[in-house]
């Protein structure tokens, strides 16, 4: 009995260790499946394939991903090329060449390029746009940061709707072509 439970979790280990590495087309690092719902524990490469909602525990990079309504990964995530609906990021968050339709949530540094978003929600110390279409930006006050001001770097990016700093004392760095059709409430503008 002790021979095989020992070869049962040496098999466990090898498998886990074969996920950590590049794995392409799909993960298959402990992959859990239903109708609707993908779960994927362990970090991930995911490449040309959709999905209905999608969350995975563990850091993660996307290419030609499309998730019909939610996507929530508790980890960094890069992302480019890729369709969303709905979007949450516990972790640090790169986005390039994409659309998300709904809502971006992002707990943790954020940038963005060449995006077209829809309403984003952040609770970051900074964030960066670059060749952004935007309709509205919130950012949440961050309890446990030392310096309170928070800052939105936007370059050759357009916000059609207003941009909310929950604490008061946000920063927007206007760079290149950008603007902000809407109202800032709670920061100031800093052109560059």
């Amino acid at each position: 009995m002790k021979y095989a439970k020992s070869l049962l979790f040496l098999l466990q280990v090898l498998f886990l260790a074969s996920c950590s590495s590049d794995i392409e087309k799909k993960a298959l690092c402990i992959t859990e499946e239903s109708t609707n719902q993908t779960i994927i524990h362990g970090s991930t490469n995911l490449e040309h394939t959709s999905y209905i909602n999608l969350i995975v525990n563990g850091s993660a990079n996307f290419q030609h991903i499309q998730v019909e309504k939610q996507l929530q990964v508790n980890g960094s995530l890069q992302a480019s090329d890729c369709i969303f609906k709905k979007v949450q990021v516990n972790g640090s968050f790169e986005l390039e060449d994409s659309n998300v339709s709904e809502l971006v949530q992002v707990n943790g540094l954020a940038e963005f390029q060449d995006c077209q978003l829809h309403k984003v929600e952040l609770a970051s110390a900074e964030v960066t746009f670059d060749d952004c279409q935007i309709y509205t930006i919130h950012i949440k006050k961050i309890n446990n940061s030392s310096n309170d001001s928070q800052t939105v770097v936007l370059d050759d990016t357009v916000i059609q709707g207003n941009v909310t700093f929950e604490s008061g004392t946000g920063k927007i760095v206007l760079e290149g072509s950008s603007k902000i059709v809407g109202k800032i409430i709670g920061g100031t503008i800093i052109s560059k």
